[in-house]
């Protein structure tokens, strides 16, 4: 299920390591509730995002069993356009995300290994 309606495009891929990139839409619905004065997107669409990001690279499943650690630098907004640099290794996910330029989040996920393809 996907949290967001912007396009997650692969940048790159080499081995475990990839590079994918999106466009945070600026009609997105989680933004209609989610701090209307000053739109922020929400962490789990980050994660979210992320995911999504990592199935297209590695084309594979990603089933997300826990978030190991998360930290969020900087708020993310509409128009933004988000980075994020992926390493999988075994069932660990990790990912650090800039959103224009700036690191915004970092991220270490367990991913089910069921999922794997």
């Amino acid at each position: 299920m996907n949290l967001t309606r912007s396009e997650v495009r692969v940048l790159a891929v080499d081995g475990a390591k990839a590079a994918v990139t999106m466009r945070v839409r600026e009609d997105e619905l989680v933004f209609e509730g989610h701090y209307p004065a000053q739109a922020v997107f929400p962490g789990v669409c980050v994660v979210d995002f992320v995911c999504r990001g990592a199935a297209a690279a590695f084309d594979r499943e990603v089933v997300l069993s826990a978030i190991e650690s998360a930290q969020f630098r900087t708020a993310i907004g509409p128009g933004d356009d988000l980075e994020a640099e992926l390493t999988w290794q075994d069932d660990r996910l990790a990912a650090v995300v800039a959103a224009n330029g700036n690191q915004a989040a970092k991220l270490r996920l367990r991913v089910d290994p069921r999922g794997r393809s």
